[in-house]
């Protein structure tokens, strides 16, 4: 609530790079018995950022448009 516009949208999309992509290198890959952070191969890393990264921009995008018509709505 507190966000708008680029600002919402940068701090989405370094959210969503970052913290989901730590989470699953090193938290849940070595649960299912995979290598943490993508065995270490940057190409390999270098995906889970840009895939979490775009889903945080999406998410974003969804929070500045929606979430600007539900808050007038409740006004």
């Amino acid at each position: 609530a507190r966000l708008h516009g680029a600002a919402l949208l940068a701090a989405a999309l370094v959210f969503g790079a970052v913290f989901p992509t730590l989470v699953a290198w090193f938290i849940v890959a070595p649960l299912k018995g995979q290598p943490m952070a993508a065995g270490f191969v940057p190409m390999a890393m270098a995906i889970g950022p840009i895939v979490n990264g775009a889903w945080g921009l999406g998410t974003g995008i969804g929070l500045a448009l929606f979430g600007r018509l539900r808050a007038h709505a409740h006004s």
